[in-house]
């Protein structure tokens, strides 16, 4: 006889992550200290016309600029940020910066229509949202339907009422010194 336990054990399970435990340092800075490993190709974009590539070293700095960005654009362990992006590589880095960050990445569909995409952003409650070039017509026009984003960073984009990710990590610090992540985190 099988007995039906879901229930006990949703209610009782707790996830057992080592404390000081963070996601970026996992996946890309660890790999990125090994000598034999820095100069590897950490993600590659098979999806562009010219297939590109950024190392764990590449990937590393990079990430820690971006987090160093946002951390002076005020994001703190438990915000969410927005994101609506196709581009692998810099998806990849934000995604990295989020979590060195202790911030909640919100992934949100890039190919979702403006109509789509404004009931989703206001249910995530972020207030800064990164987007890029191919998404920016639709992800512009819903975040301007959501008075909570005060701030709107993207990668390869036009508006010039939106901050250039080149421009946020190019004055950053290329190592990231995480604050003590939060209860929340």
């Amino acid at each position: 006889m099988m007995l039906d336990q879901h229930s006990t054990l949703y209610d009782t399970f707790r996830w057992h992550t080592p404390q000081g435990f963070n996601l970026a340092q996992a996946c890309c800075q660890r790999w990125a200290e090994l000598p034999s490993h820095e100069r590897r190709a950490a993600v590659i974009d098979h999806a562009s016309s010219e297939p590109s590539h950024i190392t764990f070293a590449q990937l590393t700095e990079q990430a820690a600029k971006l987090a160093n960005g946002l951390a002076r654009l005020g994001v703190i362990p438990g915000d969410r940020v927005a994101i609506v992006m196709t581009s692998p590589i810099p998806l990849i880095t934000l995604l990295m910066a989020c979590w060195q960050l202790h911030a909640i990445a919100v992934p949100l569909p890039a190919s979702a229509r403006a109509d789509a995409l404004v009931p989703l952003l206001r249910q995530a409650r972020c207030q800064i949202a990164v987007i890029d070039g191919d998404t920016e017509r639709e992800a512009l026009a819903a975040i301007a339907r959501c008075s909570r984003i005060s701030q709107v960073v993207g990668y390869d984009t036009q508006a010039p009422q939106v901050m250039n990710w080149r421009g946020l990590v190019a004055r950053q610090n290329p190592i990231f010194t995480p604050n003590p992540p939060s209860p929340l985190a």
